[in-house]
Parts: structure tokens; C-alpha cells; sequence
């Protein structure tokens, strides 16, 4: 589950009181069965804003995109807010719960975006992209260097030459400070308590996360995720074949700092010149 100090609900909750808590839910899809109430769940993220942020770095940094691949789409709500400001989008996701979601909600928008259910790292799309964006601290869910290695370069053969590629990650110091344990706000129809454990020696943070929907039976499910240091994303991008552009606070143009929660990559697919 994605998280950001500024993307998730209030924290200050009460406690909930539950029934004994059900075992785990592990399968191939760990967002299958939150995707029905996933859109309610993130009800208070601006994701409008987030589209400004992506323009506002592509207008510093000189890019003009017109065609916009969203990896790792979710529900669709960033590429639907894209394609009505005119951008040819496409959409991909490796949970086709979240991408059945998302269809449905731009088939009610009136809006054509093709969706895509395919892991980053085997990405074959027909198009070609000059912006490919990542967000919700996705990457993060990839666990093992060489996979996040074969997804930026899934990324890069979904690109033209000379595009623009941005994402974020969760930085360290936010798994450091456990910002993942937090619980709904009271009396919210949606009631949720998760807890987080970061194991600071393997770099990996485990979430254990307890829903109560509405209408429905309580569940957990457990996710996990790992903290990159920029210094190893950096090398990553470029063993990927990627020029970094530069490295900003999140959605700011500042550069990170030691307390920066999320950090946004921006890098380019060299121009033919430039590629061996």
C-alpha cells in the first residue's frame, strides 16, 4: 500500500477494536482484494496536484510530452487525469483487479486509455512513450535489484529516444521512522490499522495491514517493501541505460534532504546519438 505524509489519510484514529485477526491473505495479486475499495481508501490524495507536479518538472527540466505511459497505474486515476488534459495515455499494472477498476472508470469518463496487465519488468507494449511515469512509491514493492534493474530497463524499451522517465520511492529515513503505522481517522466508514517492522540490516520493511470494509468480512494482508539508497538507484539507472536528469524532494524542485520522506527521479532514454 502506498503511503506519503502528504498522500494518506489522518493517522490519529481510534484503536479498533476487533475480532480475533484472520490469517493473512497471500497470493500472486497482493492488491486483488483491496482493488474494489481501494479508490475510498485513497479518497484524500490530490492526485490533481500530482499531475501538476509532473508537468511542473517537465517544464523545468525542458521535456514536452505528448504520449505518457503510467506504470504501475492502480485503479487509473492519474492516467485518466491525464488523458482529459489532453495526453495520449496508456496504463499498465500487473494486478488485473486493479486494472479492471480501472476500466470501468474510464469507460465512465468517456475516456479511451488502453490498459496494459504486465509486470514492469517484462514490459512488450507495440507504442512508444516520451514520458513513462511510476508513482506511488511502487518500486518499492520490487525487492530484489536485478528485478528493479529488468524493470527500468522494461521502462526504457517502452520509450522513445530522448524521454523523460519519472518516479518515486520511499526513501529510507520514512521506513527509518516507521511512517506506515498509522490507523483510519474516527468514525471513518473505511477502518483500517497498520503496522509496520523495518529491518534496517536486509533494508526491507514489513507492513501487516488490517481492513475492516464496509459490507465485508475483515481482512489482513501483509505487504512489503525495500529501502533503496539514492546512490544504488542512481547506478541502476544508468546500468539500465539511463542519462539521470536529477533528483528532487518530493514534489518540490529541491534536491532531497536526510529527512526527505520520498525522492522523484527524473531520467531520460539518450538520444540515438548517444546510444550504444
Amino acid at each position: 500500500m502506498h503511503r506519503a505524509k502528504a498522500d494518506m489519510p489522518n493517522d490519529s484514529g481510534q484503536e479498533i477494536n476487533r475480532a480475533p485477526s484472520p490469517a493473512p491473505v497471500s497470493d500472486d495479486d497482493p492488491f486483488s482484494r483491496i482493488a474494489p475499495f481501494y479508490d475510498q481508501l485513497m479518497a484524500s490524495i490530490p492526485y490533481s496536484e500530482w499531475v501538476d507536479y509532473i508537468e511542473k518538472v517537465m517544464a523545468a527540466r525542458g521535456f514536452k510530452p505528448t504520449r505518457v505511459l503510467d506504470v504501475a497505474c492502480g485503479t487509473g486515476t492519474v492516467a485518466i487525469i491525464l488523458a482529459q488534459r489532453g495526453y495520449c495515455v496508456g496504463g499498465v499494472d500487473c494486478s488485473s483487479a486493479m486494472l479492471e477498476v480501472a476500466r470501468k472508470k474510464a469507460a465512465s469518463a468517456n475516456i479511451e486509455i488502453p490498459f496494459y496487465c504486465q509486470n514492469a519488468a517484462q514490459l512488450k507494449l507495440k507504442e512508444k512513450f516520451d514520458l513513462a511515469v511510476c508513482l506511488y512509491d511502487s518500486f518499492n514493492y520490487i525487492l530484489e535489484e536485478e528485478e528493479l534493474l529488468a524493470a527500468f530497463r522494461g521502462v526504457r524499451r517502452s520509450l522513445q529516444q530522448g524521454a523523460a522517465f519519472l518516479f518515486d520511492l520511499n526513501s529510507l529515513h520514512s521506513f527509518q521512522a516507521e511512517l506506515f503505522t498509522q490507523k483510519s481517522p474516527p468514525n471513518a466508514e473505511m477502518r483500517y490499522e497498520w503496522k509496520s517492522r523495518f529491518d534496517a540490516v536486509a533494508g526491507l520493511a514489513e507492513i501487516e495491514m488490517y481492513f475492516e470494509p464496509p459490507g465485508m468480512e475483515p481482512f489482513r494482508i501483509v505487504h512489503c517493501q525495500r529501502a533503496y539508497p539514492a546512490e544504488d538507484i542512481i547506478s541502476l539507472l544508468r546500468r539500465a541505460r539511463f542519462e539521470v536528469v536529477d533528483l528532487f524532494d518530493a514534489y518540490t524542485l529541491l534536491p532531497p534532504g536526510r529527512f526527505s520522506e520520498r525522492i522523484f527521479y527524473l531520467a531520460r532514454k539518450p538520444e540515438a546519438s548517444k546510444t550504444p
